[in-house]
């Protein structure tokens, strides 16, 4: 009687316990989370044109922060980033802004995907079991501004040193990027020494007047964001110098207020040049020949031999006077120590001398016929 009390008793118990346990284990299943898999990556670039275009010439921006939720990373040297084991379902991106660094958000569309708004670009992407990684989510900063810069600063040929009477070319070169159309120019300075000769290079004249040692030069229409354009002159060396400063500065024409980097504005390169210095009148200065001139009188210059051939710059030679014959034949009889005025007076009396015989020889003869 007891036995089958008991079976009953643990028929009842088993009833009641057996549906809370396999509830409990109902629930504990379904508040499994589901797996972390998805992933989102892009690059952030800097727009230099300001076109929204990843081009290939445009580089990444190191170590600007992405937001993702409660998620902030940085990007790599090279401009990329990426968020891992994410849920899947939507997330929404956002990049601060750049205007510390005189930048702003592209443009969206073409290469940027992230839209600017009033405090941070923002793009938002969702994560599904067919596409649980998304790529190539990027995102482009612009400049404010202009950033108007020098590009290079050449001397040809390229020497260490240059000689007094050589020619060199200096050639600059500048270009601005920037969302603003402007026109630009630049300003090219040499040290004294140097001579202009010919202007080289594209640039057109800045319409006004140049110092000695100073070339200008200006593109009053609109120029193409990122067209390099070049100035430069022909110098002939006139007079030493060391380690002279040549010089080459970005010129903005309307849009100079907004430049973004005024230290990439300028160049300059030392140039250093050896020899006698030029004198007054193009030619260079020569030592007196010792013992020239007359015996016992103050030594004469020596002269430089005249040239018609053309130098090798292009410029015209300083004119040397040539002697002509009877100027010759006088030097000549200076150099003897003889005064060419004795001969000359020989010469008149033998002259009128041989014309009296002549008129005597000739009054004979017509007396004897006379006869």
């Amino acid at each position: 009687m007891r036995s089958t009390r008991e079976k009953v008793a643990a028929v009842l118990v088993a009833s009641v316990v057996s549906p809370l346990f396999l509830s409990g284990v109902a629930n504990a299943q379904e508040e499994i989370p589901e797996k972390s898999e998805g992933a989102i990556s892009g690059v952030i670039w800097n727009d230099k044109n300001s076109d929204g275009v990843l081009n290939h010439w445009e580089r990444g921006i190191s170590g600007q922060s992405v937001v993702l939720g409660g998620l902030t990373t940085t990007t790599a040297a090279d401009g990329s980033y990426s968020f891992r084991g994410l849920a899947l379902g939507a997330h929404t991106l956002s990049l601060p802004n750049r205007t510390a660094q005189g930048q702003t958000w592209s443009p969206v569309g073409g290469g940027s995907d992230f839209t600017p708004g009033a405090v941070a670009a923002s793009a938002t992407v969702t994560l599904t079991e067919e596409r649980p990684s998304v790529t190539g989510l990027d995102g482009g900063f612009a400049p404010t501004g202009n950033d108007y810069a020098v590009s290079q600063l050449l001397f040809e040929p390229a020497k260490d040193s240059y000689e007094v009477g050589e020619t060199v070319k200096i050639i600059g070169s500048t270009y601005y990027e920037g969302p603003l159309p402007d026109g630009f120019g630049a300003r090219l300075t040499v040290p004294a020494g140097l001579t202009k000769l010919t202007r080289v290079g594209g640039m057109p004249a800045s319409g006004k007047a140049d110092g000695p040692h100073e070339v200008t030069g200006m593109f009053q229409d609109d120029r193409s964001p990122g067209l390099i354009e070049f100035i430069g002159y022909e110098f002939r060396v006139d007079a030493p110098f060391s380690a002279a400063e040549v010089r080459v500065e970005a010129l903005p024409l309307r849009h100079g207020a907004t430049d973004v980097n005024p230290a990439n504005n300028a160049q300059a390169l030392p140039i250093t040049a050896t020899g006698e210095p030029v004198v007054a009148g193009g030619a260079a200065a020569t030592p007196a020949r010792a013992g020239a001139g007359k015996p016992g009188g103050a030594p004469a210059p020596e002269a430089a031999a005249p040239s018609s051939t053309p130098s090798a710059s292009g410029a015209r030679n300083v004119y040397m006077p040539v002697a002509h014959e009877e100027e010759e034949q006088q030097a000549a009889l200076a150099d003897t120590g003889v005064s060419p005025a004795g001969p000359l007076a020989l010469g008149a009396v033998l002259l009128v001398g041989g014309g009296a015989a002549f008129a005597v020889s000739l009054t004979r003869r017509r007396a004897g016929r006379a006869d």
